[in-house]
């Protein structure tokens, strides 16, 4: 298992319980991400990742939508996927260790000749 895999394998198993989901109260602020687990409370709180203006406040609010959705919905979906895509990264990865080396590398080569 990669570095990248376990770190993230332990984040997971640290976090709350999945699945989350972007604001599924009606009267939930822009970008709230909260789990389904029945405990009602926030997980995340999305942002812009830079200054919105109070015209762009004003446009979203006129417009009923909220400026924050793209990213609140990222963070639900990426620990709503992330069991998978891990589960599939490690089974690609074990794929390839079973895999026997190329003949053309030094290995493959100095195994071929050890096998005679």
């Amino acid at each position: 298992m990669s570095d990248i895999v376990k770190e993230l394998r332990e984040l997971l198993d640290k976090a709350t319980p999945g699945p989350w989901v972007y604001r599924p109260h009606k009267n939930d602020d822009w970008g709230v991400v909260r789990a389904t687990d029945g405990n009602g409370y926030p997980i995340a709180q999305a942002r812009a990742g830079r200054h919105v203006t109070d015209d762009e406040y004003a446009a979203h609010r006129v417009a009923k939508t909220d400026p924050f959705e793209a990213n609140a919905r990222l963070i639900a979906a990426a620990r709503n996927h992330l069991p998978a895509i891990l589960a599939r990264i490690e089974a690609l990865e074990a794929a390839l260790q079973r895999q026997p080396e190329p003949a053309t590398s030094a290995a493959g080569i100095k195994r071929r000749h050890i096998r005679r």
